[in-house]
């Protein structure tokens, strides 16, 4: 887990200890001049995890943004994931452990490919083609039954179940 010298440093920790990972944490430290990357150093950075998730051999690895509000994944040999591919895997998870006794849907931006129409299908929920833009996925999660919010392009937005 690449923490980006930022304040998720703080909490996805004590997040992933709480739901038994092991994880090996790159730039836990929180550095203020790295609060914004060149797109080279950048480029590095996911380099470097991508090397140290095959070395170590860990199931994958993550880059999260700054903020913590984007996620890029590199496979267990390395591999860079493209953002429709985490988007995919991430629809897969969240429908596999969703409540299939209401309706689900999910909203994907209508540039995405229509793999994710097929992993909706599979699990009876339904995939609304929403703008592209991020205000347009923000909107779409003012609906009840949409779950998640997917850009393809790193940022997810999570409905929450209701606990009472």
């Amino acid at each position: 887990m690449d923490y980006a010298s930022a304040p998720t440093s703080l909490v996805f920790p004590k997040i992933l200890d709480a739901l038994g990972c092991t994880v090996v944490g790159l730039n836990e430290r929180i550095e203020e001049s790295k609060m914004t990357v060149p797109l080279e150093a950048f480029q590095s950075e996911i380099d470097q995890l991508a090397a140290i998730t095959a070395t170590v051999r860990a199931d994958f690895g993550v880059r999260l943004d700054v903020g913590g509000e984007r996620m890029w994944l590199v496979d267990s040999t390395g591999r860079k994931l493209a953002g429709a591919e985490t988007a995919a895997a991430f629809l897969e998870l969240a429908l596999r452990a969703s409540d299939r006794s209401r309706q689900r849907t999910v909203a994907v931006m209508i540039n995405q490919p229509e793999v994710f129409d097929t992993i909706g299908a599979r699990h009876g929920a339904q995939i609304r083609r929403v703008g592209i833009d991020p205000q347009a996925l923000m909107s779409a999660m003012a609906d009840e039954s949409v779950i998640l919010a997917l850009s393809g392009a790193g940022e997810f937005i999570i409905q929450l179940p209701q606990t009472n």
